[in-house]
């Protein structure tokens, strides 16, 4: 392996959440954190803890992460354990990894939440900023293209369409599987993105990466209304006009904004006006 890449590597926190909800839901809190680190010979150890919660978790959430109510019974919440997790999290007044996700946004604003919560302003900027995060779904989309032969982008899809090395009896969904699954599809995703030419393995691959998580990812095909399933490219200009007036995910100041096709779309368009 490429000393670039090592180095990269033992920069990694790797994590994942389990929860008692969704992000809308304004009582979901954290249950379970796994966290990922590389060691000197490029193995992940993996730290894995379940907290309690001040509302029982429901039965939906139980069915996805495979975590009871009896598991996390008289285990201290989140809220107990600040000192705990900032310390496997790498954080003394500045974060010491950069951590990496599946779907991130959901872990970053999971942790936001929860720090607001219950005022813990010290940890609360450092978890906000995407900086500090990379996202191996934006990576993928990113590397891999949205229009290629793959037909999700969910951890659980991508391990078995590029066969990562994962014991085939560690399930999905529980943290620390997670983070196993997120780990080795970090490094199949570098693989291939030197492959393709679009990172440079003789320079720095997290300021690489972070350009390729973080700039607008290219959205080729429109996915609702009359026009689902064509090629942007390919949808009348009056139409994409009033879907930027009228849709929420076109709409900056929305929280539903999506901001890969609003860059998607201005493309197209600014090709045209």
């Amino acid at each position: 392996m490429n000393s670039n890449i090592q180095q990269f590597l033992k920069e990694v926190l790797v994590i994942d959440t389990e929860t008692t909800g969704l992000l809308d839901k304004e009582d979901s809190e954290i249950i379970e954190i796994a966290a990922g680190k590389y060691d000197s010979a490029n193995e992940l150890s993996i730290e894995d803890r379940l907290f309690g919660s001040v509302n029982p978790i429901p039965p939906e959430a139980s069915a996805v992460n495979y975590i009871s109510n009896r598991m996390i019974e008289g285990l201290p919440a989140l809220a107990d354990s600040f000192d705990y997790v900032d310390d496997i999290m790498g954080f003394n007044g500045v974060i010491k990894y950069v951590l990496v996700a599946h779907n991130s946004d959901f872990d970053r604003r999971m942790f936001v939440k929860e720090y607001t919560r219950y005022n813990n302003k010290d940890g609360l900027g450092v978890y906000k900023n995407k900086e500090n995060w990379l996202c191996t779904l934006r990576l993928a989309k990113s590397i891999l293209g949205t229009d290629g032969p793959h037909e999700a982008f969910n951890l659980n899809y991508l391990r078995y369409y590029f066969e990562l090395d994962v014991d085939d009896d560690i399930p999905g969904h529980r943290a620390s599987c997670d983070v196993i699954v997120t780990a080795k599809l970090l490094e199949k995703l570098i693989e291939i993105g030197i492959e393709k030419g679009l990172i440079n393995e003789n320079e720095e691959i997290r300021a690489q990466l972070n350009n390729l998580c973080w700039n607008p990812i290219k959205i080729s095909k429109w996915n609702i209304g009359k026009h689902k399933g064509k090629k942007i490219a390919d949808i009348p200009t009056d139409y994409l006009l009033w879907c930027i007036d009228k849709l929420d995910f076109l709409n900056a100041e929305h929280p539903n904004y999506d901001e890969d096709l609003a860059a998607s779309v201005a493309t197209v368009l600014e090709a045209r006006l």
